[in-house]
């Protein structure tokens, strides 16, 4: 049985030093190297491993086709859950037919190279879906605008049309995404939902521009605004006997008051001018009362 598999084995490139060859009759690049295969157990796990990854995988694209149909363009609101069960089931037939190779090296390559090979081919798959659920999006957009009537409030009632279709596009785009861990490499679904959301403002921009130059859109008219002061005069009556004298206002003037708080008047002051202008004395009780 082994000696019957060893063309194919060969064929499939799992032979070293094969690989310039394979690589020059099949026009591709071979990505691995070719390990050598010596042991017994290895060449048979390549001969019936080989086939029935193969056979996983076409099954896995069938069971997708049939809701997606054969090129991927009938959307799938759960398409997320389809492709996870569908990659799940193709890997669990493949471990249930390799229960004879778990210690092979060759059957682990296999595997990887299968599960490589499912995700791939789904993520395709996933960008066509992405595509038929903006465009249906974009076409419920366009109907929202469609029930509008122009009024004044037109810009603002666009805008939150765009938003309520942006928030239906971010529900469903994250149905038609497998759990995180198993698609790492396939398109981000914040890219989606940006992309989705300029597409829309863009639309309502180009409408506005249109509703203005042909004149059925005027927009409200600015409102002027009142603005007033309040404040508080914090001695309206002067000053008392609770305060120093450097704490009073005098001729609309702060009085200065040095860092150890002595208001002495200098010299200069009293060559200068009536220095009592400048310092209030504090009035005493009596006088207050």
């Amino acid at each position: 049985e082994v000696a019957d598999g060893v063309r194919s084995v060969i064929d499939s490139g799992l032979v070293e030093n094969l690989g310039p060859i394979i690589e020059a009759q099949a026009k591709v690049p071979v990505k691995q190297a070719c390990p050598r295969l010596t042991n017994p157990v290895d060449l048979a796990a390549a001969r019936l491993l080989g086939p029935k990854a193969r056979s996983a995988l076409d099954d896995c694209l069938t069971t997708i086709q049939k809701s997606a149909g054969a090129d991927g363009t009938t959307l799938v609101p759960a398409y997320g859950a389809l492709a996870h069960a569908a990659i799940h089931r193709a890997l669990d037939d493949f471990d249930g037919a390799a229960t004879s190779f778990k210690k092979s090296p060759v059957a682990k390559r296999i595997r990887n190279d299968l599960r490589i090979n499912l995700y791939s081919e789904l993520s395709d798959i996933y960008d066509i879906q992405v595509s038929a659920l903006k465009s249906i999006s974009f076409d419920g957009f366009r109907a929202r605008l469609n029930k509008l009537r122009i009024t004044p409030n037109l810009a603002t009632q666009m805008d939150e049309a765009a938003q309520e279709s942006v928030a239906e596009f971010t529900a469903a785009v994250k149905k038609l995404r497998p759990p995180p861990h198993d698609a790492v490499k396939w398109a981000s679904t914040s890219d989606q939902i940006s992309s989705f959301g300029n597409k829309c403002r863009e639309h309502n921009a180009d409408r506005l521009k249109a509703a203005r130059a042909s004149g059925q859109f005027k927009p409200l008219p600015r409102k002027g605004i009142t603005v007033g002061f309040h404040w508080l005069l914090p001695k309206p009556f002067g000053n008392d006997y609770r305060q120093e004298p450097k704490m009073m206002h005098t001729a609309d003037d702060l009085v200065y008051a040095p860092v150890d708080g002595i208001t002495d008047v200098s010299g200069m002051e009293i060559r200068s001018g009536d220095w009592r202008k400048g310092v209030v004395p504090a009035p005493s009780g009596s006088e207050m009362m």
